[in-house]
């Protein structure tokens, strides 16, 4: 059986300021900190010897918001309870009169209420496909962004983070927000309004119910300090979230939230947390696992050594997994120097994978990518010799600096989180921490377990340096997204250099081709 999970997890974190011992007696001219910590929410393992199964489980921070809109351009600043007025031409304000059936009195007396907001609950009940596609458009420009930052900014070979995860973590932050820290979310998570975002976003989960992707969502909130009745309902009405107490004890609560963290990865992830500091307020959690199955199935029988060729120049050596006929569709980008591939799994998800050929690198391509631009390409799909390495890459990171260069450096300084508490409140950290493997387990009868091939037999081999995309087809939402130059950091060997090989000559080398 083929194995494949994505386990990713995001952590912000609210904390009261640090010149405030006192929960209850923090100064209105200061910010206490928030700590926002999301963690996984994994749904049982399905375990199935016939199947063969990609799994993904992703934490990001959830937090609370306004109702996010994303119908009107990303450029244009709205808030909840603006109006846009329109009047005949030729006229203006001061020309207009009031009607003959009001005084003065009560003209002005109505001019001067209040807007109605527009709220969550006006949304309609449902939501256009054309609607969830822009959601899906979104988001996934949104994690475009970041990875385009965190690329330029890492030393690290791979990237793993979900734009999903993410983006429900800060939509429910923004729950909480108003004013500019409200605009400024909205500008960055590419959602143009906030009036219906988070009705899309509970609809979206709610369509994934029931199939491989499932997400959960847990509130700790320190003993003593309130936060609005409201928020509290609105988070657990959008995003099921449920509310815990911490203890104040930091061992104490980092065992919990471990524990908790431990029991819905399903042993995954036993040690989420080293420590909750004794100063943060509120810890807001999120978790999401995708679980998948591969249209056809790989043999392990198969799965054999092989090299991939890093940007230097350099090869290790990697596990490779192999389908003699698998249902690709692939196509190449001149302009990008890429070959394209999309790997259907069951229930309408897919891997897509973005492999860099002749002179261009992960950096170059990632800098001129716009996926949006290469998802209608895709051709019909063929039998194609497939060749992809097992993975086993963990991956964290700081997303504060990455964050505040996209321009939401307003949540780690000032914020206007007054519908989160009365309290004054500032995120101090943001963390993102995720698993991604790839691995076979248990046995199984298979079709064939060498494969020969004549030289004229199309393939696709994954022995290079990708960008990959796992994403929902029905919608577009992508699940996750990032680049991988060490499929397996803790298997191979140190790295040697071996000239490239052709791919016949590298399918010769590992017995699956004749000689000439």
């Amino acid at each position: 059986m083929d194995y494949r999970l994505i386990i990713a997890l995001l952590l912000c974190f609210i904390r009261p300021s640090k010149s405030t011992e006192d929960i209850g007696t923090v100064s209105p001219t200061k910010t206490p900190d928030v700590s926002l910590c999301p963690s996984l929410d994994l749904p049982p393992e399905v375990s199935d010897p016939s199947k063969d199964e990609f799994s993904v489980t992703e934490q990001p921070v959830t937090l609370k918001s306004l109702p996010l809109d994303h119908t009107q351009s990303p450029h244009t600043e709205s808030s909840t309870g603006s109006c846009m007025c329109t009047e005949e031409p030729g006229t203006s304000v001061s020309d207009k009169e009031p009607k003959p059936t009001q005084t003065p009195q009560e003209f002005q007396a109505l001019a001067s209420q209040p807007k109605p907001e527009v709220k969550p609950e006006d949304c309609s009940s449902s939501v256009t496909r054309e609607q969830m596609e822009s959601l899906g458009n979104a988001i996934t420009d949104f994690g475009m962004d970041l990875f385009k930052k965190l690329l330029n900014e890492t030393s690290k070979p791979n990237i793993v983070i979900s734009p999903l995860s993410i983006t429900l973590g800060l939509a429910q932050l923004a729950l909480g927000s108003m004013n500019q820290t409200e605009s400024q979310l909205r500008r960055t998570l590419h959602f143009n309004s906030f009036p219906c975002a988070h009705h899309s976003l509970r609809l979206m989960q709610k369509e994934f119910t029931n199939q491989a992707l499932q997400i959960a969502s847990r509130i700790y909130v320190k003993k003593g300090f309130h936060i609005k009745d409201e928020f509290v309902q609105t988070l657990e009405k959008y995003y099921k979230s449920q509310t815990q107490l911490l203890k104040g004890k930091s061992a104490d609560d980092t065992k919990a939230i471990n524990k908790w963290v431990e029991e819905v990865t399903k042993g995954k992830i036993k040690e989420f947390l080293r420590e909750v500091p004794s100063n943060i307020i509120l810890l807001l959690l999120n978790a999401i696992h995708f679980k998948g199955y591969w249209k056809a199935k790989f043999d392990p029988s198969v799965t054999a050594e092989g090299l991939f060729y890093a940007e230097d120049g350099k090869s290790f050596p990697v596990q490779m997994m192999q389908h003699p006929k698998y249902p690709l569709s692939v196509f190449m980008d001149d302009n990008l120097n890429v070959e394209v591939a999309k790997f259907s799994f069951k229930q309408n998800m897919s891997l897509i994978v973005i492999i860099p050929i002749m002179d261009s690198n992960i950096s170059s391509v990632a800098s001129e990518l716009n996926i949006q631009e290469l998802l209608p390409r895709f051709p019909r799909t063929k039998n194609i010799m497939v060749k992809l390495p097992k993975l086993d890459v963990d991956y964290d990171v700081d997303l504060n600096n990455v964050l505040k260069e996209l321009g939401l450096g307003v949540i780690f300084s000032h914020p206007d989180f007054s519908r989160i508490s009365d309290q004054p409140l500032f995120v101090s950290s943001v963390k993102h921490k995720a698993t991604l493997e790839l691995k076979e387990e248990g046995v199984e009868a298979a079709a064939a377990t060498v494969v020969a091939m004549s030289r004229s037999f199309s393939m696709f081999s994954i022995n290079r340096p990708f960008i990959f995309l796992i994403r929902d087809d029905h919608f577009g939402i992508p699940l996750f997204l990032g680049s991988i130059k060490n499929p397996q950091p803790r298997y191979h060997k140190k790295a040697q250099y071996q000239p490239y090989m052709s791919y016949d000559e590298d399918l010769r080398s590992e017995k699956l081709l004749g000689p000439k």
